[in-house]
């Protein structure tokens, strides 16, 4: 399996108590991951250490290259590289457009490329109906699309999902996870968490199940 790369001697613990212990932890190059695991399992905490929003006690991260990113560092590599996403994604107060050129405007790009690029991804994800629309007039469903749409367009190489399609109706779910398949299409990897078992084992290639702090590879 090609790599994007790996995480090693991943340990954190939290009041003392030893939540996560993961010898070593290979994210692929491409696919989707179906991560399982019970309530408290440690589930969203192992999303938050991969995607560099809290720091494990213990932790290596090397690339594809065998380049090792120095501790340090691996905040701020993750961060770069990986988006996180909430199981209710927030938007900001604004239309569809602008939620979704927001991180290109933070890359300190040019309103012209802003305007291509933004027009064009929700073309892609057929959401333009949507561009003008503002944000608190979308229901659940389409808030989660339009949020899948502004992570993508930043070209981030891992995709976080928890429980993406939580509380939607059939019609939101199936349109949600169309746009996942696409999305895995244009070699993004994706690792989710979710409750709906028929949906997760048609797109996933990858299935990691979680207990006692440990990872399982299926």
């Amino acid at each position: 399996m090609q790599t994007l790369f790996t995480l090693k001697q991943l340990r954190f613990c939290y009041q003392k108590r030893l939540i996560l212990d993961i010898s070593q932890l290979p994210i692929p190059a491409a696919g989707c991951v179906w991560l399982q695991g019970k309530n408290g399992s440690g589930k969203m905490t192992l999303l938050k250490i991969i995607a560099g929003l809290i720091q494990a006690q213990s932790l290596e991260l090397i690339l594809t290259d065998h380049t090792k990113i120095t501790t340090p560092h691996i905040k701020t590599w993750l961060r770069k590289n990986v988006v996180h996403l909430h199981q209710q994604p927030y938007l900001f107060d604004t239309t569809v457009f602008n939620n979704v050129a927001y991180g290109l405007h933070c890359q300190g790009k040019n309103k012209a490329d802003i305007t291509s690029l933004v027009t064009q991804s929700l073309a892609w994800a057929n959401l333009s109906h949507l561009s003008q629309r503002h944000a608190r007039q979308l229901s659940g469903g389409e808030q989660q699309r339009v949020a899948l749409i502004r992570a993508w367009i930043l070209s981030p190489r891992l995709l976080l999902l928890d429980e993406p399609t939580a509380n939607m109706d059939k019609e939101a779910h199936d349109q949600t996870y169309d746009l996942l398949a696409q999305l895995q299409q244009d070699n993004l990897t994706i690792i989710l968490t979710s409750h709906q078992l028929n949906t997760e084992s048609n797109i996933s290639q990858f299935l990691w199940q979680l207990k006692d702090g440990k990872l399982i590879f299926n």
